[in-house]
């Protein structure tokens, strides 16, 4: 496993008043129904189907599968005897325990590692309402954009909207329209990039921003996926960057790959180099047209002289939630995420 950089996430470049303020009307200038609309719209969805929940009597097994056809990774587990009352967050980090926990210590896998008998473990472990995470994140249909973007400069990749009926103290409950993303969020401040409010911000380089100086933790790839899933399990990571012999960064493994794998039944992937399975991922994705929650675009790292605004449409174009930043030799240098960009573009 490979540490590089010493800096957190800071966004050291501090906006003045006048700055401040024009960022949050900028982000103001949206009702949060409305660009869910626009974005449900792109993903072809229509405004009367009802948003993907999970049934609070399901397996974790369950649950993960839920996520891995549309495509998710996460969703709101809702009460099955009680519609419209929402306990809380299923993530698919909870397959991540799951794997690392029956499979780590495996040097080769079992005969009988097919999707069915993991099923049967996972069907006996527990049920979903035992692996939630009881606090949600919400805003109202009505709400400004700013406020989804509050919460998403800290770290929050999701946020529920839901129109509120109150109908118990403390219980989240109500019409659930739908689910607004960081991505989301990233997709408006690109079509509005001309905006004053942030045309100059996005303008600057990650250098001007002090961004791309992050802790980077990597694997090499001739380690097996289980062991990059351990990693990403110990620091509790999303996706890791895979380097080659000389430590350049030349791919990365993350939940979405972890979900194209049980998805096809491919539990094989696990044994093998890490860097070895994001390729087959990629290559069956290609042909077997899962666009769906999949990156189909190749792998792009970035250089902290190039602007916020060229981080943001790689992201976008790539369906990646995080940049790895490299030196001219392509070795890590840090990260830089949509959090990071939607802080420094409501920074107070």
């Amino acid at each position: 496993m490979t540490s590089t950089g010493l800096v957190g996430d800071d966004v050291n470049h501090m906006a003045g008043d006048g700055e401040v303020m024009r960022m949050r009307e900028f982000w103001s200038q949206a009702r949060c129904g409305d660009v869910l609309d626009v974005v449900e719209l792109v993903r072809g969805g229509e405004r009367s189907e009802k948003p993907v929940t999970i049934p609070s009597g399901m397996s974790t097994f369950e649950a993960c599968s839920v996520l891995a056809k549309h495509g998710f990774h996460s969703a709101l587990v809702e009460d099955e005897n009680e519609p419209g009352k929402f306990l809380g967050v299923f993530s698919y980090r909870t397959l991540v325990d799951f794997v690392v926990r029956e499979f780590g210590e495996l040097e080769h896998p079992p005969s009988s590692a097919t999707l069915s008998v993991l099923a049967k473990a996972q069907h006996a472990d527990r049920k979903v309402i035992d692996a939630i995470n009881p606090h949600i994140e919400t805003v109202e249909p009505d709400a400004e954009l700013w406020e989804a973007i509050l919460i998403f400069r800290r770290g929050i990749h999701r946020v529920s909207v839901i129109r509120k009926d109150h109908r118990e103290p403390g219980v989240v409950s109500g019409q659930l329209c739908g689910t607004l993303t960081q991505r989301d969020a990233l997709k408006f401040l690109i079509d509005h990039f001309a905006d004053p409010a942030v045309q100059d911000g996005l303008a600057r380089t990650l250098t001007d921003w002090n961004l791309g100086l992050s802790r980077v933790i990597a694997v090499p790839e001739h380690w097996k996926t289980l062991r990059a899933l351990e990693v990403m399990r110990m620091y509790d990571l999303s996706s890791v960057p895979i380097l080659d012999i000389n430590g350049r960064v030349i791919g990365d493994f993350s939940l979405t790959d972890l979900k194209y794998i049980m998805k096809k039944e491919d539990l094989r992937l696990f044994w093998v180099p890490s860097r070895q399975a994001a390729i087959a991922i990629r290559n069956n994705f290609t042909y077997l047209k899962d666009h769906q929650g999949k990156d189909p675009y190749p792998f792009f790292p970035i250089q902290r002289d190039r602007t916020m605004l060229l981080a943001a449409q790689r992201m976008h174009a790539t369906h990646a939630s995080r940049l790895w930043v490299v030196d001219a030799n392509n070795k890590p240098v840090g990260v830089v995420s949509i959090t990071d960009i939607l802080h420094a573009l409501s920074s107070s």
